[in-house]
């Protein structure tokens, strides 16, 4: 009997498949006005999300008092710094002048720092001709592939230098000639996907965002955050100008466009050795990204921000009082320019006419002065508002840029063909640094545990090992 089939069940049973794939096995449909029942999990954590933001509007609402601002201050610094992972100590930086380049009214000095040990952060120092010394500005690098070699960042640096300030661009980690995933067989799996996006180099295996979010995953495992290494990076480039005899160390300056404006409200909240600030195409709110785009990469996603009470408009606040200027773009489909007035709005006449800061005589309030400027820009917010931008970073440095003529910036920057400090085959050396750092992480956190279970640093030490392992 085992052996003999039965044509009556066969005909049965395709029939039975047949008649079930035709049939609707929806248990909830959708009511007018409701969502899809597949739908369900995104608008319950929407309405959670929700309800988290009015709450942190509601305590804002309540703030009366000075005292109780700087509190709403110190605790968000001390979240913020606490879901990164804290920040590592600080050691030598054992820079290098690599190389030199001539441009039209600037020259720029190739530059190879540590962030830490043995963690190469590669930058280009863009400097005035005139007499030294000069006020410094970072300027950190948005999602371009090519890092601080894109034009875009050249082209800012190069009108900053032009107006005698130190310009210093430096490469992400996962961008330029930083990019830890190589590919050695040369794939390119994730540029077939993306054909509008140049390949950066031959052995580049991935996008950007891509790394950033993977290189964010083994950081989460640790309780710490790809933003840390981020923002350290942006804190040490503060520390090499600092450094040198030819800077003012008391008059620094950040700026960045889309991922570096990011980096810059990062900052300009941690970081109060940036007397001027100014955030380009990022500062909007958590509920407008919520309604659009959704979230973005790993290190633009710090975690329990909504529980916690904390909004894009905390860095405002605790960055308070120092300069701001809040540049927006009026096409930016992501970072939404109404959200990113009323959070200058907010911080202009709320804080003044409340919290009456000392350093507020008029609508200056514990921001101050802060302005919302904008342009219209491409949908992807790439075109900045260059001309309020510069003026309001020059002011605040320099102080002398009134009644002058603003410079017009190059079509093409001239160092566009020689952006870059090493090429990014010259860098396999330094390769994976940011595993190396994870697995430091690793080791020191089972170090704290009393006892660690058998087999935890082979099997989460996998975690960051199998993204390499084309490497050899």
């Amino acid at each position: 009997m085992g052996g003999v089939t039965c044509p009556f069940c066969t005909v049965f049973l395709v029939a039975s498949s047949v008649t079930f794939a035709a049939e609707d096995l929806t248990v909830l449909s959708a009511l007018p006005g409701e969502p899809a029942s597949g739908a369900m999990l995104e608008v319950y954590l929407k309405q959670q999300a929700y309800a988290a933001i009015d709450r942190r509007k509601e305590a804002f609402e309540k703030l009366k008092s000075q005292a109780a601002c700087r509190v709403w201050q110190e605790e968000r610094r001390a979240f913020f710094l606490r879901q990164i992972g804290g920040l590592p100590e600080r050691t030598p930086l054992n820079p290098k002048i690599v190389g030199t380049l001539k441009g039209e009214g600037y020259r720029v000095e190739n530059i190879l720092f540590e962030s830490r040990p043995e963690f190469h952060v590669t930058a280009n120092l863009y400097l005035p001709l005139t007499p030294a010394p000069w006020p410094g500005v970072i300027v950190p690098c948005g999602h371009s592939h090519d890092g601080k070699a894109a034009g875009g960042y050249q082209r800012i640096c190069i009108l900053l230098a032009r107006h005698g300030m130190a310009a210093m661009c430096y490469d992400p980690v996962g961008q330029g000639e930083r990019y830890q995933m190589l590919d050695l067989t040369r794939e390119r799996t994730h540029f077939e996907n993306a054909p509008h996006v140049p390949v950066p180099h031959p052995n580049v295996r991935c996008l950007c965002t891509d790394e950033h979010t993977t290189m964010g995953l083994s950081c989460l495992l640790l309780g710490s955050n790809v933003a840390q290494y981020r923002i350290w990076d942006g804190m040490r480039a503060i520390d090499y100008l600092q450094s040198r005899s030819d800077i003012q160390a008391d008059k620094i300056g950040c700026t960045g466009n889309s991922g570096g404006g990011t980096l810059t409200a990062y900052l300009m909240a941690l970081d109060d050795r940036i007397v001027a600030a100014a955030p380009v195409c990022y500062l909007t709110s958590f509920r407008r990204l919520i309604d659009t785009s959704g979230p973005q990469d790993a290190e633009q996603n710090i975690f329990g921000q909504l529980a916690f009470g904390m909004d894009e408009a905390d860095y405002l606040t605790m960055r308070a009082p120092r300069p701001t200027l809040i540049c927006a773009g009026t096409r930016d489909v992501t970072f939404d320019i109404s959200r990113s007035r009323r959070a200058s709005r907010d911080a202009r006449s709320r804080r003044a006419t409340r919290l009456r800061h000392p350093a507020a005589r008029s609508r200056r309030a514990l921001v101050a002065p802060l302005a919302a400027r904008h342009r219209q820009a491409d949908p992807r917010g790439q075109l900045a508002p260059r001309s309020a931008h510069r003026r309001t970073i020059a002011r605040t440095q320099q102080r002398r840029l009134d009644g002058q003529t603003i410079a017009m910036h190059p079509r093409r920057p001239s160092a566009a063909d020689d952006g870059r400090t090493l090429g990014v085959s010259d860098q396999c050396g330094v390769r994976g640094e940011t595993e190396d750092a994870t697995r430091r992480l690793l080791e020191e956190t089972l170090c704290r545990r009393k006892t660690p279970r058998k087999g935890t640093f082979s099997a989460a030490s996998n975690v960051t090992a199998t993204r390499f392992t084309n490497w050899s």
